[in-house]
């Protein structure tokens, strides 16, 4: 299996895009990295000095080792047997709750004890369990941190916000502000309604990223 080389090809696209996700009273601007994908998906502890990993090397490394699923979790059961479950459960979750941010919440970070820098999480909640994206922030924009699974919710029970995401948007290469989905499907159909509210063919040459990114995926690594 090799779910992980499935959502890096898949996410890896929008390398560099920016990222837009509005509730009703917030709207959370964020730059969307593949660098930090194999992060949020807890893949950096294959090495026992995870905390010195940075996030190109180990993108470099999982994509030309071609490692599957059982590979990165030998590797993990070997350096940080504690983290093998969680990593599991983040590698599971984490293409659906991508798939469906439009049907999550944003709550507030309110845990005092955790050396977590995020700021707000994106919530949803799958066979009892916490889903939990977390946005820090950077220094231009914010950037999505960590993703979290967890059964209690110690990171945001204490929060005054709990709202819908509304909408995702992205920027365009003109900075146009478009509906977007991280689902292809839902992108595709996003796109396709929008050019038509627009009536604009030229807006279609630019839409469709997870299309065009493709080339720019596999030659940029």
């Amino acid at each position: 299996m090799k779910k992980v080389q499935e959502i890096l090809k898949i996410f890896g696209r929008l390398n560099s895009s920016e990222i837009e996700i509005k509730s009703e009273n917030l709207n959370l601007s964020m730059l969307f990295l593949k660098t930090q994908l194999l992060h949020l998906l807890g893949v950096h502890y294959i090495h026992s000095d995870f905390r010195k990993i940075k996030g190109r090397e180990l993108l470099r490394e999982i994509l030309y080792k071609d490692y599957s699923d059982e590979e990165i979790y030998e590797k993990i059961n070997e350096n940080n047997p504690e983290q093998l479950d969680n990593v599991k459960s983040r590698i599971y979750y984490f293409k659906e709750f991508m798939y469906n941010i439009d049907n999550a919440e944003i709550v507030e970070m309110t845990n005092p004890h955790t050396k977590l820098k995020s700021h707000h999480l994106i919530l949803q909640s799958v066979d009892n369990q916490y889903l939990q994206l977390g946005i820090a922030k950077g220094e231009v924009l914010d950037y999505f941190e960590t993703f979290i699974v967890r059964k209690n919710d110690d990171y945001f029970q204490d929060t005054t916000i709990i709202e819908k995401v509304t909408g995702i948007y992205r920027y365009d290469d003109e900075c146009n502000l478009l509906p977007f989905s991280f689902d292809p499907v839902k992108a595709e159909k996003l796109e396709k309604e929008y050019r038509e509210q627009k009536n604009d063919s030229d807006i279609a040459d630019s839409l469709n990223l997870y299309d065009t990114a493709e080339d720019e995926w596999d030659n940029e690594i």
